[in-house]
């Protein structure tokens, strides 16, 4: 488990990747930028959710 500011900071991180990728998606129409950002977004909220799920079960089968 990483350390609280490395979590911050790899979050804000990739927040600004999405959004600086969004944003200067050349010749993207508003409705093209909104379905990328979210898109992305919603695919990284289940690949965290997925990496979640496998670190806790990962730490439920380790010796303590």
């Amino acid at each position: 488990v990483l350390p609280e500011p490395v979590d911050a900071l790899l979050f804000h991180y990739t927040h600004d990747i999405l959004v600086y990728l969004v944003q200067n998606t050349p010749g993207a129409t508003e409705p093209v930028k909104s379905a990328l950002l979210y898109g992305l977004l919603w695919a990284g909220l289940a690949l965290g959710a997925w990496l979640t799920k496998v670190i806790v079960e990962r730490g439920e089968t380790s010796p303590a």
